[in-house]
């Protein structure tokens, strides 16, 4: 669900080697998609929160990704990991169905 322009706008805001930089840049994006998605969702656009969420989701995946030093930790449990994952609160909004 990632955008190509958007991908490029947050890579120009990593430091190389500076893992701290790359997770800031995806989540910090990915805050300002997850608030656009819930707004969007508040006002009865389903359509474009579910766009705008699936999208917070998977920059939120990235901003962890190359931060956490393995895969058994307790990534998940921490809130980027959390918003990575499709669920939740905002569930209605991911499917076109009233029930989820």
């Amino acid at each position: 669900m990632a955008n190509v322009g958007e991908c490029l706008a947050i890579a120009g805001q990593i430091t190389a080697g500076d893992r701290d930089s790359w997770f800031a840049a995806w989540s910090e994006f990915a805050d300002r998609l997850d608030a656009q998605g819930r707004a969007a969702l508040a006002s009865g656009h389903r359509a474009s929160a579910r766009w705008a969420l699936l999208r917070a989701a998977e920059y939120y995946r990235q901003a962890f990704f190359f931060h956490r030093d393995d895969l058994g930790g307790d990534e998940l449990t921490a809130p980027t990991g959390r918003a990575s994952t499709p669920s939740g609160p905002r569930c209605p909004c991911w499917t076109t169905t009233p029930r989820c």
